[in-house]
């Protein structure tokens, strides 16, 4: 019952694409939009504890990630509690990914094979998949789409085989000198049942400061399916090659407040 109930609560290879913990720490990002050679960090800090740490190298057309979350710490008890026989657990996933991106005019191609491994006490798996991305760039706009999390079947039971959760997206966006505006929608599973729609505001405030607001509507709000962080607000400052941003994730129904830091050094 206890390996059940640790499985049930932090694997995404179960059903439902294991939507209980969003993602679960899989990029997001189109392996075909970058800004050239760079070289970027990002830490994410939870108020319930899980830390999650990006590093991305990518120059001449070539990208490598590697991305590191950690639950915290968890408690685990059986049926009835004693404290003396209580297990202290430390899930974590870990993810390596290496692509490349190639322009062809106005447009930017990109794919990517990535490397993921598990670990709930001491069970663990691990598999591969694939992204493929694309940007088309006119004047001031920009508009993209990709797929990720393209692979094999994978579970901890050998009887019990899930996909991972597909993730894609599609959207539009607008950069001018001092505003920057995007839309788009993400579709869980390739589905439209449960869209998501990304809508993002920002704008420079004081010369190389800019300030910014995402909200994430859902087309369905049912209980069985819930954005857990539909509001975001960013600012980011960029001077002489070095980009600096700060974000923060506002929960909703929760306290899980998360605080994420970006920094991007031109290489």
């Amino acid at each position: 019952m206890l390996i059940l109930t640790l499985f049930t609560a932090f694997s995404f290879l179960l059903p439902d694409a294991g939507r209980l913990a969003q993602e679960m720490g899989f990029p997001t990002e189109n392996p075909a939009y970058h800004k050239g050679n760079l070289l970027m960090f990002k830490g994410e800090l939870s108020t319930m504890d899980s830390r999650y740490a990006t590093i991305s190298i990518s120059k001449d057309g070539v990208f490598v990630n590697a991305n590191y979350l950690n639950f915290g710490e968890l408690e685990a008890r059986g049926e009835v509690p004693d404290d003396e026989n209580a297990i202290s657990v430390y899930p974590y996933l870990f993810n390596a990914e290496i692509g490349t991106w190639k322009y062809f005019g106005r447009t930017s191609l990109g794919v990517s094979a990535s490397f993921y491994e598990q670990r709930i006490m001491d069970y663990s798996l691990s598999g591969y998949y694939f992204s493929l991305g694309a940007v088309y760039k006119v004047e001031s706009f920009i508009f993209q789409g990709f797929v990720r999390n393209l692979g094999g079947r994978n579970g901890y039971v050998r009887e019990e085989r899930y996909s991972l959760p597909i993730f894609a997206y599609s959207g539009a966006a607008y950069n001018s000198k001092n505003n920057r505006v995007s839309l788009g929608a993400v579709f869980r599973e390739l589905s439209t049942r449960n869209v998501i729609f990304s809508i993002m505001y920002s704008r420079r405030v004081y010369r190389k400061l800019w300030a910014g607001v995402e909200i994430l509507p859902e087309k369905d709000a049912s209980v069985g399916y819930r954005e857990k962080y539909p509001v975001r607000f960013m600012i980011k400052t960029e001077k002489k090659g070095v980009e600096f941003g700060y974000q923060i994730k506002v929960p909703k129904g929760a306290l899980d407040f998360k605080h994420t830091l970006y920094l991007g050094v031109k290489i």
